[in-house]
């Protein structure tokens, strides 16, 4: 009776792990052919600050120059050019940081001028490139906490 007993609790202890693993490894998300969503990484590396201008004032301002915030994005290929307009950072700032994160297909994307130890905030142009971007797998993209990019209002 013992035996029977030991071969049963081994028995139901191999089935039990191995549904676990099949019921967990059926729940990775997946997109169209196949991708597995939860496996695209955007690393520190692939976000590159490439210019930014000095604080606008009144006196470096051009005439036409909109006083509106403003994202424009511009895919090739896998790389994606960002041009933000009237970004605000703090007056005193000397160098624009950027992190991000992904989940459930939403690229977010936080941008902003470092410091911040005066009481005031001034607008900025500036422009980076995020690498390794692909369209088929990231459905949104949010700046800053504005929805830039939506891949089903294409």
């Amino acid at each position: 009776m013992k035996s029977l007993i030991s071969k049963f609790s081994v028995f139901a202890i191999i089935l039990v792990a191995g549904l676990s693993i099949g019921f967990f490894s059926s729940c990775e998300e997946k997109e169209e052919g196949g991708k597995d969503v939860n496996n695209v990484i955007i690393t520190e590396e692939e976000i590159s600050v490439n210019s930014f201008t000095a604080c606008k004032n009144s006196e470096n301002l051009v005439k036409d120059d909109p006083t509106e915030e403003s994202v424009n994005l511009n895919f090739i290929g896998d790389i994606l050019y960002v041009s933000h307009t009237n970004l605000r950072v703090p007056c005193d700032f000397d160098s624009i940081l950027t992190s991000h994160t992904f989940n459930n297909s939403t690229l977010n994307i936080d941008v902003h001028g470092n410091n911040g130890f005066v009481n005031c905030l001034c607008p900025i142009d500036l422009e980076y490139t995020v690498f390794n971007v692909d369209t088929n797998v990231i459905r949104v993209i949010i700046i800053n906490f504005d929805t830039v990019y939506n891949h089903s209002s294409k």
